[in-house]
């Protein structure tokens, strides 16, 4: 079955991949040889935080619900 979205819920969901694509330019800029995933895991909440957004789960570790 497929579900029709609302305006307001696509709105919601641009909105959430502009987050998700600013963060992950912050990531890319710094990840080099060296860098662990703990640290880019890092660079990105430290980026949701300048935007008041919120991660769902970390980035790192396993992707279990």
């Amino acid at each position: 079955m497929v579900e029709l979205k609302t305006d307001t819920e696509l709105e919601a969901m641009r909105e959430a991949g502009r987050v998700v694509a600013r963060a992950l330019q912050a990531v890319r800029a710094h990840a080099a040889v060296g860098v662990s995933l703990r640290e880019l895991d890092a660079v990105a909440a430290e980026d949701h935080r300048g935007r008041a957004a919120r991660a769902h789960r970390p980035v790192t570790g396993p992707m279990t619900t």
